[in-house]
């Protein structure tokens, strides 16, 4: 007669193992498949403002924008911010998880509110929801205190 452990494992450990491992890829791809780049922005925004309209090809252009500049977006860094966002896990982020990824999705957010609030008359839509948000184009200087006026002897 064989010891147990000598005969490798049994048939429930197998399915067990190979039921939590199709479990896992199909999680894992579903949030794959939500992890673009503009599905991502998308659910965020919506998440952050609330339900709005634009045109795909202003949002496109408003989302490779904010790629261009944001700090956070394009790193292996915001892996834990996408992953949590396409399973709608952020506020148990912001709660939850180490203080350097909440950091970093905090970041993110302020970056991604504020370069939609300047490059899109969102404020000025917002108080009629059939409104479409349109995109303005990147904004050449945020500081809000900037003179823009060009000099006298110019």
């Amino acid at each position: 007669m064989t010891n147990r452990s000598e005969r490798g494992p049994s048939r429930r450990t197998v399915l067990f193992s190979a039921t939590g491992i199709v479990g896992a890829l199909a999680i894992g791809g579903a949030a794959g498949a939500r992890l673009t780049d503009q599905s991502f922005i998308r659910d965020t925004l919506h998440r952050l403002v609330g339900p709005f309209r634009m045109e795909e090809t202003e949002f496109e252009a408003f989302a490779e924008g904010f790629r261009e500049t944001a700090y956070v977006f394009g790193s292996a860094r915001a892996t834990p911010i996408r992953a949590a966002e396409a399973l709608g896990g952020a506020p148990l982020v912001e709660r939850f998880a180490p203080p350097g990824v909440a950091a970093r999705m905090e970041r993110f957010e302020r970056e991604l509110l504020t370069s939609f609030v300047t490059t899109t008359d969102f404020l000025a839509t917002r108080e009629d929801p059939d409104a479409p948000v349109h995109y303005l184009g990147p904004v050449g200087c945020a500081n809000p205190y900037a003179d823009l006026t060009p000099p006298q002897g110019a």
